[in-house]
């Protein structure tokens, strides 16, 4: 598969786009170990870079999710939470088991485009929606809704 960044990748949100090209970077690097085990340094760094960047990469999108008041919410905190325990356990599988980083990029590679097409684009479409209707946020809407989630 093709692991260089394209502008069909993009969703519309320079927030998100940014994250996604960096996130294609990482699995790039990582398809480059593709028949390394556990012995190879480089490509343990890089699946804790990738465990950690999908993290980060989750938690930004549910902020704005939650920003924007996406009705959706709480079915893509669980998909993410469950994605990130699938990576967490195949990650563990890699460490404990010997087994090839091959399987392990495929099945990130299929969840990244997945990902982007079934789930991030919608998610695009109504925040870009949002911020044309309603240009800002009333910022103690933001300070409550965040608390709020914060708390779930």
């Amino acid at each position: 598969m093709d692991m260089i960044w394209k502008s069909e990748y993009e969703i519309g949100l320079a927030e998100s786009d940014v994250q996604h090209r960096y996130f294609l970077d990482l699995l790039r690097r990582l398809q480059e170990h593709e028949n390394s085990d556990l012995h190879d340094r480089e490509a343990r760094m890089l699946l804790r870079e990738i465990d950690r960047y999908a993290y980060y990469h989750f938690s930004s999108e549910e902020l704005l999710m939650s920003i924007y008041r996406y009705p959706d919410l709480h079915q893509r905190k669980h998909k993410h939470f469950n994605l990130l325990q699938v990576l967490d356990k195949k990650i563990c599988d890699f460490r404990q088991l010997g087994t090839k980083v091959g399987p392990l990029c495929k099945f990130l590679t299929r969840w990244f485009f997945r990902h982007i097409d079934d789930d991030d684009r919608e998610m695009a479409r109504y925040i870009r929606r949002s911020r044309e209707t309603d240009q800002s946020i009333d910022p103690r809407h933001m300070t409550a809704s965040i608390s709020r989630d914060l708390r779930l």
